[in-house]
């Protein structure tokens, strides 16, 4: 294929890519997206070869009561080097809008207050479409604990690798 046939290919790709993400944001089309999402979620078991890893995010989505709205993918060893908007196609995503990414912060400045919401740990949903501010998580997170705690015990950082696997 020369570089002349594929430019008109990744054209059409992209307008198809385009009118789906549109199909997708009619409030009709979504709620049956989100409810046949769910019906397939509710029927969905996780394969028993899974890593003991996604077994414990399943008990804490089950915990969560977050399970009937929660899928688990196995996806193929090099998911992580594909473009956004084919792990989309992969996952039977409707637009890139739709993938999150999971993680894990650490308040490194973190004092045992025995406060249920005072945590060294957080784990944080963001879009890949998104930025995080952490800022606003750093707010976010003192809001939990009404703001008993002084900012100056606050202090987020991505989490060490051993910490996030």
């Amino acid at each position: 294929m020369t570089r002349e046939d594929v430019d008109p290919l990744s054209a059409i790709v992209e307008t198809l890519v385009t009118s789906v993400s549109e199909l997708y944001a009619d409030p009709a089309v979504s709620r049956k997206f989100v409810t046949r999402w769910r019906d397939i979620a509710k029927k969905e078991s996780v394969p028993l070869h899974a890593p003991p890893a996604v077994s414990r995010v399943v008990k804490g989505a089950e915990a969560l009561k977050l399970r009937d709205c929660s899928r688990f993918f196995e996806v193929e060893p090099d998911y992580y080097d594909w473009p956004l908007q084919k792990r989309a196609f992969r996952l039977m995503a409707p637009s890139t809008a739709h993938l999150c990414k999971s993680i894990i912060f650490e308040n490194t400045r973190f004092k045992d207050t025995k406060d249920p919401y005072n945590s060294q740990y957080y784990c944080v949903l963001v879009q890949y479409v998104d930025k995080l501010n952490t800022q606003k998580l750093m707010n976010f997170v003192r809001d939990l604990s009404n703001k008993n705690v002084p900012k100056k015990h606050y202090n987020m950082r991505v989490a060490a690798e051993e910490v996030r696997s």
